[in-house]
């Protein structure tokens, strides 16, 4: 019995720590054209079927979680894969071998974001051909990577685009007829 109990303990502390942690980024008001601030995280995604650690540049309170995804879509066009991660709303686009800086260096792209009652946020990851992390701190190329992002934030006009159409129609396929593109 005191095993249970010292569990459900734990358990409560933990997850009244982790809503609590969450509640702190609360955006008070979403931006149209701008995010309240950048932050970054390190997100663990898989690559050909290994888990490697990347940063995560999240651009929190911007109006929708997928931004950066459309931004993407707009200049990238369709993606190369989506994967949803667990306990996620926000489905992860992969946009690969892509020349993001117009530098002949061709880049992975992961875009995603999370929307939830104490976060709302847009993110990208970007990884070279060996899987380094180009958004690393000691990355040369991070800060214009984020600008290209931040910039593309505040002039993107968030309205319903191409990329919901393709989007909605590579998940409900049965569709496709009836929804021009």
């Amino acid at each position: 019995m005191k095993i249970i109990s010292y569990f459900l303990l734990l358990f409560t502390v933990c997850t009244s720590f982790c809503q609590k942690k969450e509640a702190k980024i609360k955006c008070p008001k979403l931006y149209e054209n701008n995010f309240s601030t950048i932050g970054s995280s390190i997100k663990k995604i898989v690559v050909n079927q290994d888990t490697i650690s990347v940063t995560e540049i999240r651009f929190y309170c911007v109006k929708s979680a997928q931004l950066t995804s459309k931004i993407a879509f707009d200049n990238f066009g369709k993606w190369t894969e989506t994967t949803t991660e667990f306990n996620s709303n926000i489905p992860q686009f992969t946009y690969q071998n892509i020349d993001i800086l117009k530098n002949n260096k061709k880049y992975t792209l992961y875009t995603n974001g999370k929307e939830s009652a104490n976060q709302l946020y847009a993110s990208i990851s970007i990884t070279d051909d060996l899987n380094n992390d180009i958004l690393s701190e000691d990355s040369q190329e991070k800060e214009a990577l984020i600008n290209f992002f931040a910039n593309a934030i505040r002039e993107k006009k968030v309205v319903q685009s191409k990329f919901d159409v393709t989007y909605f129609l590579e998940k409900n396929p049965q569709f496709k007829n009836r929804i021009k593109q």
